[in-house]
C-alpha cells in the first residue's frame, strides 16, 4: 500500500543547473529529520541552461523527488502553482530554488501550524538579504499599497514571502495558477499567521527578477485592487443617487434628469467591473502546459 504523503515541497526552478542538486540535498536532509512522509516537486520553468537534465539526475538519486516541465517560461508564481496542483500532500510548503530561506527553518512553520488554528503560515524573514536588490522603488510602492491601503486587515502578514505552508485543499477550493495570490482573501485574518524565520545571502547564481517579471507578478494584484476600487466607487455613486432622489421626494420636486449623470457613472462602473472580472478569469486560465518527467 502506498504511503500517504503529508508534506509536498514545491520548488520552482529556473536556470539552476549549477546548484539545484545541492539545494535538493539540503531539503531532503531537513525533511528526513522531520520524520514525516513527504515529496519534493521541482518545477522547471522552461530553463535554457540544461536545468532539466540536472533535474533528471536529481530524480534518479532521490526516490521521493518528482520533476515537472513547463511548455514555456511563465514566471515564479504560475510555476509554483502548477507544482502545487500536482502535489499529493495534505500540506504544501513552497521554497525558492536558491534556498535563501533555509529548509532547516521548515519545522518552525510546522510547529506554528500545529500550535494554532490556522490554514496558512508564512515565513517572515527577520533580516532580508538582498544586497543587489533590483527595482526597490517599485517594490516599496507595491508593499505600501498592498499592506496599508488595500490589504490593511492583513498588514501584519508577510504573505508575499515565497516561504510558506498551507493546506492543500485551499487550492482545490479556489483553483487556478494565481490562486495563491487570492486565497489569502478567502481567509479571515485569524486563519493565517507568520513566524520569524532566517533568510541567508544567495550563495550561487543571481536573481532572475527583471522589471518585466516583477510587473507580471504584481499584475493580478493590481487588477484585483482596481476591481475593489471600482466596486467601492459604484456603491458610493448609487448611495449618492439614492440620497439625491430621496431628498427630491421629500421636497416634492422629483426631476429624474437632474441625477442622470450619477446613474450613468454608476452604470459605467458596473460595465468596468465585469470587464475586470473577465481579465482576472483569463489570468486564472493556464496558457501553458506541463508534464511530469
Amino acid at each position: 500500500m502506498e504511503e500517504l504523503v503529508k508534506y509536498s515541497i514545491v520548488i520552482p526552478v529556473f536556470q539552476a543547473r549549477e546548484y539545484i542538486h545541492a539545494s535538493v540535498t539540503q531539503v531532503v536532509k531537513a525533511m528526513d529529520a522531520i520524520g514525516q512522509p513527504y515529496e519534493i516537486l521541482l518545477v522547471d520553468d522552461n530553463s535554457s541552461d540544461g536545468t532539466w537534465d540536472a533535474l533528471q539526475q536529481v530524480k534518479s538519486r532521490f526516490n521521493n523527488v518528482r520533476i515537472i516541465s513547463l511548455s514555456k517560461n511563465v514566471g515564479q508564481t504560475p510555476a509554483t502553482m502548477a507544482g502545487a496542483q500536482l502535489a499529493k500532500g495534505a500540506f504544501i510548503i513552497t521554497l525558492d530554488d536558491d534556498l535563501q530561506h533555509p529548509p532547516e527553518e521548515i519545522p518552525k512553520l510546522i510547529a506554528a501550524f500545529n500550535s494554532n488554528e490556522v490554514d496558512a503560515v508564512f515565513g517572515d524573514p527577520e533580516i532580508r538579504y538582498h544586497p543587489n536588490k533590483q527595482h526597490p522603488i517599485l517594490v516599496a510602492i507595491g508593499k505600501f499599497m498592498f499592506h496599508y491601503v488595500y490589504l490593511r486587515p492583513y498588514r501584519k502578514l508577510n504573505f508575499f514571502t515565497t516561504f510558506r505552508l498551507f493546506r492543500a485543499d485551499l487550492l482545490r477550493v479556489n483553483g487556478g495558477p494565481w490562486s495563491h495570490l487570492f486565497f489569502i482573501w478567502q481567509l479571515h485574518p485569524a486563519r493565517a499567521m507568520h513566524v520569524p524565520t532566517k533568510h541567508i545571502a544567495r550563495r550561487q547564481g543571481q536573481s532572475n527578477h527583471t522589471l518585466i517579471k516583477l510587473i507580471r507578478h504584481f499584475a493580478p494584484f493590481l487588477w484585483y485592487f482596481l476591481l475593489r476600487s471600482v466596486w467601492a466607487l459604484q456603491v458610493l455613486l448609487l448611495v449618492v443617487a439614492a440620497g439625491f432622489y430621496i431628498n427630491q421626494y421629500r421636497l416634492e420636486n422629483i426631476d429624474l434628469s437632474q441625477g442622470r449623470s450619477i446613474l450613468v457613472l454608476a452604470l459605467v462602473t458596473i460595465v468596468v467591473k465585469f470587464a475586470i472580472v473577465a481579465v482576472l478569469k483569463r489570468m486564472e486560465r493556464m496558457n501553458f502546459t506541463f508534464k511530469e518527467g
